[in-house]
């Protein structure tokens, strides 16, 4: 009886068949992580956003502040007093930090470089579910607890220097003022930048 045998064409072939569904089965595997990763960064935020609104219900509607208000009135601070640790720090995160996210110092007392703003007090926001509170730090900047937007402007090209617009692939994760979180394309977020009237960044809508 003659004895069958695969030829060398068959076996290529077979490994080449079982290298793409390993390839598409680890893929796959990396993006249920990135999304899985994505939703307890989500939570997160939504919990340092909770603490937002609760120490700006016990104070005349103020926000928590930046470092550069003092230590005690740091959004940091604040919020590591109900918080643990491992929330200042995103799961997407990889830079070399122990706390991801900044808040928009357009939002804090007298920033510097627009030191006439006024929207350190929720009453004074006029859209707060449009304006971003916290973001999420780009690679390069390791130890701020806040962007520097009043100086700096909020360019696609300055933004994008110091957010991470794109931690989950294609997005950024923000917090805003009333406390929802959202994931924003880049893509788009890029046209609402370029918006002379956009309240993403300054509350009030003017560049």
């Amino acid at each position: 009886m003659r004895r069958s045998a695969f030829t060398l064409i068959e076996l290529l072939v077979g490994m080449t068949v079982v290298a793409i569904l390993v390839a598409l089965i680890a893929a796959g595997l990396a993006r249920s992580l990135r999304s899985a990763k994505a939703a307890r960064c989500v939570a997160d935020l939504r919990s340092i956003g909770q603490t937002f609104v609760a120490y700006a219900a016990d104070n005349d509607g103020r926000l928590p502040q930046s470092s550069h208000q003092g230590p005690k009135l740091a959004w940091t601070t604040i919020a590591r007093r109900t918080l643990p640790a491992n929330v200042f720090r995103s799961p997407l995160d990889d830079a070399d930090r122990t706390c991801s996210y900044a808040i928009n110092d357009l939002l804090t007392v007298t920033p510097f470089g627009a030191e006439s703003s006024n929207f350190s007090r929720l009453q004074n926001i006029p859209a707060p579910s449009e304006t971003m509170l916290l973001g999420i730090l780009s690679r390069g900047q390791l130890n701020s607890d806040h962007f520097h937007f009043a100086s700096e402007g909020w360019t696609a090209d300055t933004f994008a220097a110091d957010v991470w617009v794109e931690i989950t692939g294609h997005a950024g994760l923000y917090l805003f003022v009333d406390g929802h979180v959202a994931q924003v394309a880049w893509h788009d977020l890029q046209k609402n930048l370029a918006d002379p009237h956009s309240r993403f960044v300054s509350p009030d809508g003017n560049p």
